[in-house]
């Protein structure tokens, strides 16, 4: 046992036990680095260069970037970009083996059953769609779980068409050079379907364009319903303004003559 005690304020600064423990009181400037082989564990505060990496033991939190982390983790950063993004975290998955299509780089969530135990709810994952030697693109994919199990219910792929999915199917029916922008169930689903909701004296619109533009060119063609009367109007560019126009039930109207139409219901 060995100890060293601090004479002018009658304090131990230094203790070795003679199981080999060491015990220091006060602080310690270590100037040329430190190695240590084996756990180390503290009840305190820990910072390094000042706010590169702070651990708040009080609360609980980490912060990098930052020495007063408001959550769990919390990352930090500040740059002179005033108009673009700055990406602060990273994740990269690399592979021991040939990578093709599927391959990826996700996040998963895990939360709290009623009774303690934990359980996976959801993945969000960057999956390749398209993996060669030159390029590899991806499709960002959403699995929430049912009974912990994470399914694919929406993906967006690198062509940025939209593929939704309704409970029990597989992923959908359209592949490849698809020129279907968004995708919702698929043949195996007994019912599939899209509300479009409003209040009462509202308007449900779909629209059909080829320019992003004037409103024409955003709407050449629309299916519009009018909840106040409950009519269906459907129309295009030359029948902007007088729609064919449909009351429910059993009603219909033509409000021009530009050509003679009949409607059976």
């Amino acid at each position: 046992m060995f100890k060293i005690i601090d004479t002018t304020n009658n304090e131990n600064r230094l203790f070795i036990h003679s199981d080999g423990e060491v015990d220091l009181w006060g602080h310690v400037d270590i100037g040329d680095g430190l190695d240590v082989t084996g756990a180390i564990t503290g009840t305190g505060d820990l910072t390094i260069d000042t706010n590169t990496l702070h651990v708040d033991s009080s609360n609980n939190r980490v912060g990098i970037g930052t020495t007063s982390p408001s959550k769990v983790l919390h990352c930090k950063t500040e740059t002179a970009k005033t108009n673009e993004v700055e990406h602060i975290i990273q994740l990269t998955h690399t592979s021991s083996g040939t990578t093709t299509t599927g391959f990826g780089t996700g996040i998963r969530f895990q939360g709290e059953r009623n009774n303690g135990a934990l359980q996976t709810i959801g993945d969000i994952n960057f999956e390749a769609d398209v993996n060669s030697g030159t390029n590899i693109s991806a499709a960002l994919v959403f699995k929430p779980a049912l009974q912990g199990t994470v399914t694919e219910r929406m993906r967006i792929d690198s062509n940025g068409a939209v593929h939704i999915k309704s409970a029990g199917t597989s992923y959908n029916d359209f592949t490849g050079s698809s020129d279907a922008g968004l995708v919702i169930g698929s043949s195996s689903n007994s019912n599939s379907g899209v509300m479009i909701r409003t209040g009462t004296s509202g308007t449900g619109r779909l629209n059909f364009g080829d320019g992003e533009g004037s409103s024409s060119d955003r709407s050449k063609g629309f299916v519009h319903y009018t909840h106040s009367d409950n009519s269906m109007q459907i129309g295009n560019k030359f029948f902007r303004a007088h729609p064919y126009r449909f009351f429910w039930p059993r009603r219909y109207r033509y409000n021009k003559s530009y050509r003679k139409t009949r409607c059976h219901w």
